[in-house]
């Protein structure tokens, strides 16, 4: 499986500072992701199903715009680093969030993060990766 990326959301921290920041997630979903010409937009289609796979994020955004992620694997223990060139908060459906363009260290690849928090300390992240077409997401959502 390709190495996996990310971000972490702190939505107490001002814009214009430093944020820091730690979150661990505990599931994964992976979806392809195929543009739409007609739509002019993604379509997201299931590639896996929803299933447990712990990662530790650990997050640095600056008030440049900038920041540093390493999120570590729980399961094999190693490490992947992005380094992030621009990031803003948005405001989602469900919330508020931040959304940042980065790019995999070991490979150069573009992506998109966005990370929303969630009720209960509960978070959310989505990695779309173009360049290999696949999107993926993380949660800490506990469902009954």
């Amino acid at each position: 499986m390709k190495k996996l990326v990310v971000l972490f959301l702190l939505l107490s921290t001002s814009l214009f500072s430093q944020t820091y920041g730690t979150i661990v997630t505990h599931y994964i979903k992976i979806n392809d992701m195929n543009w739409s010409n007609i739509d002019d937009e993604w379509i997201f289609t299931n590639k896996t199903e929803r299933e447990r796979h712990s990662c530790n994020w650990k997050i640095e955004l600056r008030d440049d715009r900038t920041g540093d992620i390493t999120m570590e694997d729980l399961g094999d223990k190693e490490n992947t680093y992005i380094k992030i060139y621009d990031w803003e908060p948005v405001t989602l459906e469900h919330g508020k969030a931040i959304a940042a363009e980065g790019v995999q260290l070991f490979n150069g690849e573009k992506l998109t993060v966005i990370i929303q928090k969630l009720e209960n300390e509960q978070h959310m992240i989505a990695v779309m990766m173009p360049d290999s077409r696949i999107a993926l997401f993380f949660d800490s959502i506990i469902q009954n």
